[in-house]
Formats: C-alpha cells, sequence, structure tokens
C-alpha cells in the first residue's frame, strides 16, 4: 500500500511534455525586442522583464554606481567636470569608462535578447534581430564618441596647461586667498612679422569676499615701465616678452613670467596666473564656436584694413549688434581707423573675450567640443595646473556674468602723451605713477601694494 503511494506521488509531480510546454509558453510570452530595448535603457531592465531577477541586479547595480560617482562629479556644474577632464589621468580613467561601460550595456542587451527568447529560438520573430542590431550600433556609435570627446580633453591638456619658468611654487593665489588674478595676453604671432608682440593684456581678477570681478586693460604703447628690480625698461610693454626671451641673462624667469611679474608690480598686486593665445589660434578658436556677438559703439570705417586669407579689404562696421566669424572679430578687435583710440579697442578686446567665454560654455557648443579643443590646443598656454583650474573658472564665471564685473581701460590720468621731442619721435604712453598708486587702491583695495 506505502509503495502503491509513493507511486502516486510520483506519477502526480512527474514532468509531462504538457508541463513542459507550459513553462516554455511563459517564457515565449517575453518579448525578445522588448527586452533588448529595456536593457538598451538600462542595463539590467530586460533581465528583470524577462523574469531573471538575479541577473537583472547584476547589470544594473554597477551602472548604478557609475552614475552615482559621475553624479557626484558634476554637482559643481558641467564646467567643473570638464575641468576634471583636462587632467590627464582623470580623462584616461573616462576614456576606459566608456569602453567599458559600452561593452557591458551590449551584454546586457544580448543576455536579455536570450533569457526573453528562452528554448526556443525559432519564435524570436524577425523584429527581435533587428532591433538588437539597431540598438548595438547606436551603442557603438555613442560610446565611441564620447571616448573621442574624452581622448580630445585628454590629448589638449598636456598643450594648453604649461609652466611659465618659475614653477609651481610661484602658482597660486597670492593674497591669502582673498583675491585671484590672471593676465591675459593676446600674442601677435604671425609668421611673417619675424617677431612676437602682446597686443593685449588684460589683467583680470577676482575679489573672493564679494565677487566682485575687476576687468583692467593696459595699452601696449605704455613705455619707460618702472620695473620690479628698480629699473626702467625703456621700451614699450608689448615688447617685454620676446625681449625677455632674448636676453634670459637680465630677465632668468622666463619671458611669460617676467611679463606676469612685472605687470603685477605696475597694477599693485601679484598676478597668480596667465593665459596667453596667439591671433591666429584666436581667430580659429572664435570660428570653432560658430563665431561671437559683439555690441559696437560707434561706426568703424577702415579703408586700410587688409584681410590676409580673405579675399576682401576694408573693414566697416555699423553700431549695433552684429555677428562675427574669426576674421571679422580680430579686425573688430584690431582696426585702428575711425573706430576711436587704442582704448576703445582694448574695451572691444574685453568684450570679445567675454562673449567667447560665453560661447565656449553654451550647450550647444557641445557637438563642436573636438574642434574648439583642437583649436585650444594650438592657441592657448596657460600656467593654471590642470588639477587647479576650478579656481580659474571661477573667476571665468563671475566674468562672464557681468553682474559684478568692473571694466576699466587704463587712460588718462594714469598715462599720457609725452611730447615726442622728449621720445625721439616715438608715440608712447608714459604712466604717471601716483595716479597708478590711486587707481590700484580704488580698484583692489587693500589687496594693493600701494594702500600700505
Amino acid at each position: 500500500m506505502k509503495q502503491a503511494a509513493r507511486t502516486g506521488r510520483m506519477q502526480r509531480f512527474r514532468a509531462t511534455p504538457s508541463t513542459v510546454a507550459s513553462s516554455a509558453a511563459r517564457t515565449l510570452d517575453r518579448s525578445p525586442a522588448l527586452a533588448v530595448t529595456l536593457s538598451f535603457v538600462w542595463p539590467g531592465l530586460g533581465q528583470w522583464y524577462a523574469g531573471r531577477a538575479r541577473r537583472a541586479l547584476l547589470f544594473a547595480l554597477p551602472v548604478l554606481a557609475l552614475v552615482v560617482i559621475v553624479a557626484l562629479q558634476a554637482a559643481g556644474g558641467l564646467e567643473r567636470l570638464a575641468a576634471l577632464l583636462f587632467v590627464p589621468s582623470f580623462s584616461l580613467a573616462a576614456m576606459v569608462v566608456f569602453v567599458v561601460a559600452g561593452g557591458w550595456r551590449l551584454a546586457a542587451m544580448v543576455d536579455a535578447y536570450r533569457a526573453a527568447l528562452g528554448r526556443a529560438p525559432a519564435r524570436a520573430g524577425r523584429l527581435a534581430p533587428i532591433v538588437v542590431v539597431a540598438l548595438s550600433s547606436i551603442v557603438l556609435v555613442s560610446h565611441a564618441l564620447a571616448a573621442s570627446y574624452a581622448y580630445a580633453f585628454f590629448h589638449a591638456g598636456p598643450r594648453i596647461f604649461v609652466s611659465d619658468g618659475q614653477g609651481a611654487a610661484a602658482v597660486g593665489p597670492s593674497t591669502g586667498g582673498g583675491r585671484l588674478t590672471a593676465l591675459f595676453v593676446g600674442v601677435d604671432s604671425r609668421p611673417w612679422r619675424g617677431w612676437e608682440n602682446t597686443d593685449t593684456l588684460l589683467v583680470v581678477s577676482l575679489d573672493r569676499t564679494d565677487g566682485t570681478v575687476t576687468m583692467l586693460s593696459l595699452p601696449r604703447d605704455i613705455a619707460e615701465l618702472p620695473l620690479s628690480d628698480g629699473t626702467i625698461y625703456d621700451r614699450r610693454i608689448n615688447s617685454l616678452m620676446s625681449f625677455a626671451a632674448a636676453h634670459p641673462e637680465r630677465f632668468p624667469a622666463g619671458p611669460t613670467a617676467t611679463l606676469r611679474r612685472e605687470v603685477g608690480h605696475l597694477i599693485g598686486i601679484p598676478i597668480d596666473y596667465y593665459a596667453s593665445v596667439d591671433l591666429p589660434g584666436l581667430l580659429a578658436l572664435i570660428d570653432a564656436v560658430g563665431g561671437v556677438e559683439v555690441d559696437n559703439e560707434s561706426p568703424i570705417r577702415d579703408s586700410t584694413y587688409k584681410f590676409e586669407r580673405e579675399d576682401r579689404g576694408g573693414f566697416y562696421l555699423d553700431p549695433g549688434v552684429h555677428h562675427l566669424n574669426g576674421w571679422e572679430a580680430i579686425a573688430y578687435v584690431r582696426s585702428r581707423k575711425d573706430g576711436g583710440s587704442d582704448l576703445l579697442r582694448a574695451s572691444r578686446q574685453q568684450e570679445v573675450l567675454v562673449n567667447l567665454r560665453r560661447k565656449l560654455t553654451d550647450p550647444g557648443t557641445l557637438l563642436r567640443l573636438p574642434a574648439v579643443l583642437s583649436a585650444a590646443a594650438e592657441a592657448v598656454r596657460t600656467n593654471v595646473p590642470a588639477e587647479e583650474l576650478d579656481d580659474f573658472l571661477a573667476l571665468a564665471r563671475e566674468m562672464g556674468d557681468g553682474t559684478n564685473t568692473v571694466r576699466h581701460v587704463l587712460g588718462p590720468p594714469q598715462i599720457h602723451h609725452p611730447p615726442r621731442a622728449e621720445t625721439g619721435g616715438s608715440w608712447i604712453y608714459r604712466v604717471r605713477m601716483e595716479e597708478m598708486a590711486r587707481l590700484s587702491v580704488e580698484l583692489f583695495g587693500e589687496d594693493s601694494r600701494y594702500a600700505d
């Protein structure tokens, strides 16, 4: 009797063709195409949909951890995240992550397809393979594009962030953390000239205590400059960098470090960082971001201006808002005729720099990013350590906002034109140091060395 009972129970629970078919039917109820799509959106969702909870967690949790890490890094803003990408180790790690994440998504999609398909591949239909191929192509292209963006940062960073000869000890805020100051230098390095002049000298200083940004432009024709060692540099200030490069015995710190030190000595505050851009490079950078907008205050009618690589002569611009390409923007900041004095040109340089900064942080520039980084790598040099770029970007953010920005162009009474009889016929600006000291205290307060 007992044996008969056990046999009956085994017969009741023995798998039959009908129960196997029922189990397969439950698996085939899941659409392989939908499972693949779900794991495309988020690895693991397709496995969860196919009833594979453990495999769903296996694929989903690493992606969740990665998203949390990226969110924490981006908490300070996308600019901060971009700054981190200039650090070679970070951009290299980002490239690896993009490649591995792409492979992980592909593996999750294939696994979800198999989980939903079960043991009946003939039931997959025609749609599922098409979905797998299409979505896999999207994953491959998107992750390859992201990795190429990371590589663009990896390639550009070491070319942009260089030492200026004074070493890391000289870099960093020099006023106790209360003020951050940078010198922006526009270098005219066109080959046919045979020498380099600094056509643009712009000091940008951020007061961390109240968020005020001061922009101070120095005319390039300032001469007879009092130096920090007590001597006088009798040439124009725009030649100091090339002169220092040619005379290392007098200026052992090197050209850019010398210019940074002496401009800081003149205006009364130490300059922490510098950023230089050459003229052809600035042109390419403006074109790479799609041009810049300017608000021209007075008509420009310069019939003598020559566009070196464009089949046109003369530069004409009516008052009002205009969108300028690279060549036109360079003409806007360099034209000398009918547009005012060098002081007005300096004001235009400030305007172009601020508007270029806005275009660089515009989300629409993202698709142009490789071209922008390539142009920047050719044109821009700075002594800002890539690891400390976030401090520099804090200055740029305030400068771009404009609400707390004070713009000033060094002019009378701080500088004046001496009679040409005193200068051997040269047309120069000479600095009135007492007036310079007053302006420095007015702009920089107790941070100015003249405040003592």
